[in-house]
This record gives C-alpha cells, sequence and structure tokens, in this order.
C-alpha cells in the first residue's frame, strides 16, 4: 500500500508542474530555445533522485533533518535544513498568488485581493491539525481525482488541435535549450521531495519504479502539457498569455451534460492542484520546522507568520508577470540547491556508511 502513496505523490506533482510551471518557461520561449530542456530535464532529475534516494534508502528511519545532522554535523546540518524550509515558505507562496490570480480572473473579479488571500489563506493553515499519515492519504484521493480531470482536458486538447500543428511544434523544437527551461523541465520530477518528512512512512522507496514513472508519466505529461498549447495557439501568441492553460482549454468544445467547454475541466483541475501544492509545502515546512524546534509550539508560530506573510505578499505582488518572474528565478535557485546536497549528502552517505539505528 505504501508503494501506491508514493506513486500518487509523485504523479501529483508531476501533474501540477507541468500544468502550472513548465509552459510559462518553455512555451514563452519556445522561438529561441525550443522542446530540448525537456529530456535533459528529466536526466538531471533522475541523477539527482538517484543519488537522494540511495541515501534516504540507506536511513530509511530518518527525516531530512536527522539525515542532515548525522552527515554533516549539527550546524552545518541544522543550516541546510532551514535552507529548505525557506525555499519551501518561497515556493508556497508562488503558487499560492498562481492560484489567487485564477479565481481573480474567472470566478471572483470583483471580489478584494486582501478579502481573498485572507479566505484562501485557511487551506494551507489545517496543515498544522494533519500528520503524515493524514496528508498522504488526502494527496492519494486528490490525485486521483487531478489525474482524471488530467486526461480529460488532455483528450480535449488532441482531438480539437490540427494534426500539422502539433507535427510543425515537434519537428521545429529542437534548439540549443536554456538554463530555466532545463530547470522548469526537472522541477515537474520534485515529489520524490516528499521523503523529506515522510521517508520513514515509505521505509526504502524503489529507485527503479521511480525512474519508470519519470519516463512514462512524467515525460508525458510534460511533452502533453508544453506541445498543446503551443499546437493551439502558435509561439507568437503564447508569449503574451498569462494563464496558459486556462486559456488553451477556453478553445477546448465539450459535449458533456451542462459542461460546453473545457474551462470548466481546466479550473477545477488546477484548485485542486494549486491548493493541495500550498497545503504540501506549508505541511513540510511546518514539519521540518518541529523537528528543528525544540517545541511544536515555535514552529506552529513561524509558520503562521508565513502564512500571513503570504496574506501581505499578495496585496503588494499583483501583476501576474512578477509572480512568474521570480518564480522562475526560484526555480534556478531550488535546482542548484538540490543537486548540490545531492552531491553532498551521497558522498558522506559512502563514507559514514549506517547507523545501527538506521540500518
Amino acid at each position: 500500500m505504501n508503494v501506491l502513496f508514493y506513486v500518487s505523490l509523485l504523479i501529483y506533482y508531476m501533474i501540477n508542474h507541468s500544468l502550472l510551471n513548465l509552459p510559462n518557461v518553455i512555451d514563452r520561449n519556445y522561438l529561441q530555445n525550443g522542446l530540448s530542456a525537456l529530456p535533459i530535464g528529466l536526466l538531471l532529475a533522475a541523477l539527482n533522485a538517484w543519488m537522494l534516494l540511495s541515501v534516504y534508502n540507506r536511513f530509511p528511519k530518518f527525516t531530512m533533518v536527522e539525515i542532515n545532522r548525522y552527515l554533516c554535523g549539527k550546524y552545518l546540518g541544522n543550516f541546510l535544513s532551514i535552507m529548505y524550509v525557506a525555499l519551501t515558505a518561497f515556493f508556497g507562496f508562488f503558487m499560492f498568488r498562481g492560484l489567487m490570480e485564477v479565481i481573480i480572473e474567472f470566478l471572483m473579479p470583483h471580489t478584494p485581493v486582501w478579502f481573498l488571500a485572507i479566505l484562501l489563506i485557511s487551506v494551507p493553515s489545517l496543515a498544522l491539525l494533519h500528520s503524515d499519515n493524514s496528508v498522504i492519504y488526502m494527496t492519494a484521493f486528490f490525485t486521483l481525482i487531478a489525474a482524471v480531470l488530467m486526461i480529460l482536458v488532455f483528450w480535449l486538447g488532441f482531438k480539437e488541435i490540427d494534426p500539422v500543428m502539433l507535427q510543425g511544434v515537434v519537428y521545429h523544437g529542437w534548439k540549443m535549450p536554456s538554463l530555466k527551461g532545463i530547470v522548469a523541465s526537472a522541477f515537474v520530477y520534485g515529489g520524490y521531495t516528499g521523503l523529506y518528512v515522510m521517508n520513514p512512512y515509505f521505509a526504502r522507496t524503489s529507485i527503479k519504479l521511480t525512474f519508470l514513472l519519470f519516463v512514462t508519466v512524467g515525460l508525458f505529461l510534460s511533452l502533453c502539457g508544453t506541445v498543446i498549447p503551443l499546437a493551439v495557439w502558435g509561439p507568437w501568441a503564447l508569449r503574451n498569455l498569462n494563464l496558459i492553460w486556462i486559456m488553451t482549454a477556453e478553445t477546448f468544445s465539450l459535449d458533456l451534460f451542462v459542461l460546453e467547454r473545457g474551462l470548466f475541466l481546466m479550473i477545477p483541475l488546477l484548485l485542486i492542484t494549486g491548493y493541495i501544492g500550498v497545503f504540501l509545502y506549508t505541511y513540510k515546512g511546518y514539519r521540518l520546522l518541529s523537528l528543528l524546534m525544540p517545541r511544536k509550539a515555535t514552529a506552529k508560530v513561524i509558520i503562521c507568520c508565513v502564512l500571513v506573510s503570504y496574506v501581505i505578499l499578495s496585496l503588494l505582488v499583483q501583476e501576474p508577470a512578477v509572480n512568474y518572474r521570480y518564480r522562475e528565478l526560484y526555480m534556478v535557485v531550488w535546482f542548484f540547491y538540490q543537486n548540490i546536497t545531492g552531491v553532498l549528502l551521497y558522498v558522506l552517505a559512502k563514507r559514514k556508511g549506517r547507523t545501527p539505528s538506521a540500518a
């Protein structure tokens, strides 16, 4: 059963980032960089996952905080853990503000930003009340719903687009990739980072299964998430669109009871994946802080302050282009942090081996 929950965690991240983040980078820069970043990002993500999963499988009873302390010492280990908490908090805000933009644009256009931010902050606030088990079960449940909606949206997309346009996008898309494109492609496969907190729950994780999901599900979602909007709009039009997949789904016709447009499937899909994403990032940050701090109450206070800052920053960052630009910079920082720590922990784990309590 644990294997199924791990699979759902990986697939959730793939669905989320292949729709919300990857197209904003690849599609906007298709004329300069094309699609060549997709396989390179896959290879780099697989390499990083191999190193980190090898470390976590050596210490199946340890979380990231405990592994960092054992391999790197108390001070450097705590610093690496705090860095990841900070990165988690930053990306939680980018997802929170991005989903607010969807609601403001299509569901509640006349609602004040401050009121909507306060209303929606209740979703990640619930993370403080959950345990690892409940979070994993909830993620699996919503991943199943998101997968069904995603299949329907992709099916509508392939049904609507001209095969000649699809062939042209794929044929002309192989140019020298950019760093941001490679990073965004690798970001799609980041679901294994959930082991930072939930490694003791999953015990030893199958690296072969992880790679199989990367190559089949992950690469498929990455290609569909980027190619379908390009085939529908063309690369020139996409450079001026903010909500790429919502605008793309708006062009799909749907004959399903009272539903007439693909937009009615796309908005629930983005809301489910987006706010479950904010919830998961908040929960990971809280759990890591609770392991770092001597008292859990301190961790809760810090996370509450972070969530309050989400509301304040939502009032300051109201231009979607600003959110996208800083999100791209964040992914570059995340990419280098992931790979540097992955190499460091892998080398140190090889040198130190296992402790009796971790074996």
